[in-house]
């Protein structure tokens, strides 16, 4: 969303701040990831919405969706219930999903074709270190932070 993000990139980095990003993949092009490369991104996150392309363009609103090829890890998330998801239940995992989930990551691992966890939020009793390779810790505003296609900065705290 920004077009100069491989400016601020840079500024980050040569403040000693090691970046990463999040992105839906829709402009994310090999151009423009060298470019971000270049100005000191360690970390890309891109963020598949449901298990097939049209999932994720459906969720997106948007046609053409990123398709990964060599991916390595795949972190799993499931949605927290705020914006379009607080009162859609088709966007929120049963009790039953979620835990079928927490099964397939399991799975995922023991296989080791791919290393799969899943995300960061809340513990999750026996599941925790099954499904993750360390317990469950809040990096949050200690270890990570967040800076908006705006500038502004994320408090660091939940909802």
């Amino acid at each position: 969303m920004r077009k100069d993000l491989a400016e601020c990139g840079k500024e980050f980095y040569k403040r000693g701040f090691p970046w990463g990003m999040v992105t839906n993949g829709y402009a994310l092009t090999p151009k423009l990831l060298e470019e971000l490369l270049q100005s000191g991104l360690r970390s890309v996150t891109v963020s598949f919405d449901g298990l097939t392309p049209e999932t994720h363009d459906w969720m997106r609103g948007q046609n053409g969706s990123l398709v990964g090829l060599g991916v390595k890890n795949w972190r799993l998330f499931s949605i927290f219930p705020k914006g379009r998801a607080e009162n859609n239940p088709l966007l929120q995992l049963s009790p039953e999903e979620f835990v079928r989930m927490l099964e397939f990551i399991k799975q995922t691992r023991k296989e080791g074709v791919i290393k799969a966890s899943y995300g960061c939020e809340g513990f999750l009793g026996d599941y925790e270190i099954e499904v993750r390779d360390t317990t469950f810790f809040c990096r949050a505003g200690i270890h990570v932070a967040s800076v908006l296609v705006d500038g502004s900065i994320i408090e660091a705290r939940y909802f």
